[in-house]
């Protein structure tokens, strides 16, 4: 049998013989486009080779079960056992052909496809010599095809893996001028009508290792049509849209030996692709996906002479059904920013009841939904239901997903909904919840309209300011002071339910619909927020101001765990507030202040009118106008919720110490309010009450110091993301680069140790975390959203973010250098170790 065949002779159809690398390169040959010289091994190369390793009944146990152990055995088998000498014989005849350094790429039939990829899962050998070498590197490749994440991925996908399933493809290998990747529709919205371009100088691998940050071009692609007319369309000019580019100081490249190192370069601000260039791999994108009938992610190099070649090719597209009849999905990633610590089982109480009132649809939940709860606590932690966003996610055709829900979902699933073309809702679920609604009335649990809510608000603020008083009145009776301040949490999750989600929708609908270059600052709050004006006093207070004065405005300001009733207030701990200010006054980096951020809005405004005009104008203008009032709203209803629940937490104190005389304060935080209740009335004893409250406090310490569990469980399983060694990604919420130390902190208490310019990282960071932005000089947060307060606070700072980075504070090392996207959403970990050979492919 002939082992070895020519790219250009391989059938694009032969994908369960030669994996979808290699047919995917033998597509773009057989169409003219630029692909390196190479050949490709089938799959019966490598089950050959095993047979004649007498290594086929390992392979059969693997098969049959995932044994970790007998996995690294068995890679270790493959890759010192010396290859057949007929197959070894054919690959040194085939490579004599080719040129002195080759690359060497795995091709599995299970790679590449529509419906799924396994990016990354196997083995890519670089800066290869012909002979003993290569034929090590193909080994190490098939080796891959029992590596612990493929066989792991290949069991999560329910995919039967052929026993042999990998192909390898040999190639020169190009020496790059510059290198990257492009994806012809945009990965991180899921629109199919722009393109991205990726690319650094050098060798592509310190790419997609993870170890540079790239420039990044987004480009505008013909509309989507029928595939006989793309394949001409393809062929007419695409436009560049933005260039984000990076200062890089070194590349990867190819020495006189073949070898791959790293060279000091100084690119500055110089792009990596000209725009001529840029348009041409365009156009090259669009052939090959016209060829392929599906969006394609394609790895690219430009020779020193100018040429482009293609390296790689795989489709990005999602098929089959969305991911809807599984396990119920549970997130803490939304309350996880508002409880940022263990829940004190007194604020639970209170605020369980009402979240459960206005979120649970018992009936739906019981047809479709699993019939699981609405919330739950795991380890100290709320958990929120969201299976039903699955449900209801939708896409229309080429367009973005809705944002917001993207959010509900982990990592890959939410990679899925971004990848599809189109997708509608589930009607029988949506259905099931409107005739719910219907029956039970349910709009009248919300402030719903969107041109009325802000007015609901306000009447909101009129009533807090009567009441309040009322509630803090040291003489008043605390239980219906209590009682009468849930009544008010009721009210206010009313309003700012529904403000959340019109803010999340207008800040997706209006962002899609300005011109690029005025984008960010649009979308920028035009009107001084209570946090700027919060960091600012605290500055001030450093500056002689009076400690009295800050504590009456602000003493309402919680540390952490803002949702928490009983979280820490710093009307509570003046001495704490004091250190803060006086850090901030000693250490703060200049941030814009509001004039200047108004004045910004206004500019861009103005620049918006000149190039806009008529009816499309008046209709950006005003919606423009709603999303800058919901905004607003967004920041001023968290200030005020925090008054609302340090007078609640003060009222819960007096009613503990009436039923718990000398222990009542110590205990309140750890008692529930149905126990409160019980006690006043005789049907709790008090010893009972106070080994209960102290049973919790040990149980609660215990979680605080635990690992928090992960942000998405399926069932009681994690259901995280994986991530690489030297980049990890999550969601950009402020646009910028910034490189420097990481500062790890896992409390605002802990702000002292953060010099300004540090990069912050951290789980979560609600209002109370925010005065440490004035510090830093970048921030990445395991928890978070596009309109989450720190994601706000940080645009308004102009601070590059990243958030839903999954295991931030455990990755990032203490003072390690990092670098932070927030336009791209990546966090790249720098060290000064050389590249290894192999790197992921």
């Amino acid at each position: 049998m002939r082992w070895v065949l020519s790219l250009d002779l391989v059938d694009p159809d032969e994908s369960p013989r030669f994996g979808g690398k290699a047919t995917s390169l033998a597509r773009l040959m057989s169409r003219k486009l630029p692909v390196p010289r190479g050949f490709a091994l089938p799959v019966e190369a490598f089950r050959h080779f095993l047979d004649q390793a007498d290594l086929l009944d390992d392979a059969r146990a693997l098969r049959r079960g995932v044994n970790l152990e007998g996995a690294r055995l068995l890679r270790e088998a493959i890759v010192a056992a010396p290859l057949p000498g007929d197959l070894a014989g054919e690959i040194r005849a085939a490579s004599s052909c080719l040129g002195l350094v080759l690359a060497v790429r795995s091709s599995a039939v299970d790679e590449d496809g529509s419906e799924q990829s396994f990016a990354g899962q196997y083995e890519t050998v670089l800066g290869v010599s012909v002979g003993d070498q290569l034929e090590e590197a193909v080994r190490k490749c098939w080796a891959s095809w029992y590596g612990d994440r493929a066989l792991a991925y290949r069991r999560s996908s329910l995919w039967r893996a052929p026993l042999a399933g990998m192909g390898v493809v040999v190639q020169e290998l190009v020496t790059a001028r510059s290198s990257g990747v492009m994806f012809t529709i945009n990965p991180l919205t899921g629109s199919w009508r722009e393109m991205v371009v990726e690319a650094v100088a050098g060798q592509c691998d310190a790419l997609v290792s993870g170890r540079i940050a790239a420039d990044r071009y987004i480009l505008r692609r013909p509309r989507r049509t029928p595939r006989p007319v793309q394949r001409v369309l393809a062929r007419l000019s695409v436009d560049e849209v933005s260039a984000d580019i990076n200062h890089q100081r070194r590349k990867l490249d190819v020495n006189e030996s073949g070898q791959l190192v790293w060279v000091d370069v100084d690119e500055g601000e110089k792009r990596k692709l000209s725009v001529d260039q840029l348009c041409r791999l365009g156009r090259m994108g669009l052939r090959a996906e016209g060829l392929a009938g599906n969006p394609q992610d394609l790895e690219w190099a430009i020779t020193p002479m100018g040429e482009i070649r293609i390296l790689q090719a795989r489709a990005i597209t999602a098929a089959g059904e969305p991911p809807r009849n599984q396990d119920v999905l549970w997130t803490r990633r939304f309350a996880g920013e508002r409880w940022i610590e263990p829940v004190s089982p007194m604020g639970w109480s209170l605020v369980a009841p009402i979240l459960e009132w206005f979120v649970a649809y018992p009936k739906t939940g019981s047809r479709f939904l699993g019939d699981a709860p609405a919330m739950r606590l795991v380890r100290g932690r709320p958990f929120f239901n969201v299976t039903v966003f699955r449900h209801l996610v939708f896409k229309l055709p080429g367009a973005p997903p809705p944002r917001f829900l993207l959010e509900f979902f982990p990592p890959e699933e939410e990679r899925y909904w971004l990848r599809r073309h189109a997708a509608p809702p589930d009607f029988r679920v949506l259905a099931s919840i409107l005739l719910e609604t219907a029956q039970e009335r349910r709009w009248q649990r919300f402030r719903w309209n969107p041109f009325t809510n802000p007015k609901a608000w306000d009447e909101l603020v009129e009533e807090l300011n009567r009441e309040l008083p009322r509630i803090r009145d040291a003489q008043g009776d605390a239980f219906s002071q209590v009682e009468h301040g849930v009544e008010l949490i009721r009210a206010y999750v009313k309003v700012h339910v529904i403000s959340l989600l019109y803010a999340n929708l207008l800040y997706q609908f209006a962002g899609s619909r300005l011109p690029s270059d005025l984008r960010e600052s649009l979308l920028l709050n035009p009107t001084a927020s209570p946090t700027r004006q919060v960091n600012e006093a605290l500055i001030g207070l450093a500056q002689g101001g009076a400690m009295d004065e800050f504590l009456e405005k602000y003493g309402h300001r919680s540390s952490s765990s803002s949702w928490d009733v009983f979280a820490s207030r710093w009307a509570e701990n003046p001495q704490r507030v004091q250190e803060l200010a006086q850090s901030l006054s000693a250490g703060s980096l200049s941030r814009r202040n509001e004039l200047e951020q108004a004045r910004e809005v206004e500019q861009a405004l103005v620049a918006l009118r000149t190039r806009v005009k008529g009816v499309q104008r008046l209709g950006l203008e005003s919606l423009l106008g709603l999303l800058h009032r919901y905004l607003n709203l967004r920041e001023v209803q968290r200030f005020e919720f925090d008054r609302l629940l340090f007078a609640v937490k003060q009222a819960v104190e007096r009613a503990a110490e009436e039923v718990l005389p000398g222990g009542g304060q110590a205990c309140a935080r750890w008692l529930q309010w149905p126990e409160l209740l019980a006690l006043r009335e005789g049907l709790l004893d008090e010893t009972k009450a106070v080994e209960i409250a102290t049973r919790r406090r040990l149980r609660w310490e215990r979680y605080a110091k635990e690992k928090p569990p992960p942000v998405f469980l399926e069932a009681d399983d994690g259901a995280e993301s994986r991530r690489g060694a030297s980049c990890l990604e999550g969601l950009g919420i402020s646009s910028g680069r910034v490189t420097g130390p990481a500062r790890v902190l896992h409390s605002p208490e802990e702000g002292q140790r953060l010099a300004p310019g540090d990069i912050l990282v951290a789980p979560a960071t609600d209002p109370g975390w925010t005065s440490l932005f004035l510090r830093a000089g970048g921030v990445v947060m395991e928890l978070g959203s596009m309109l989450s307060h720190g994601a706000v606070v940080a645009r308004e700072y102009r601070l590059p973010a990243v958030v839903n980075v999954i295991g931030a504070t455990e990755t990032i090392e203490e003072g390690q250098v990092i670098t932070v996207d927030g336009t791209q959403g990546r966090v790249w970990l720098h060290d000064e170790q050389s590249p290894s050979v192999g790197v992921p492919g």
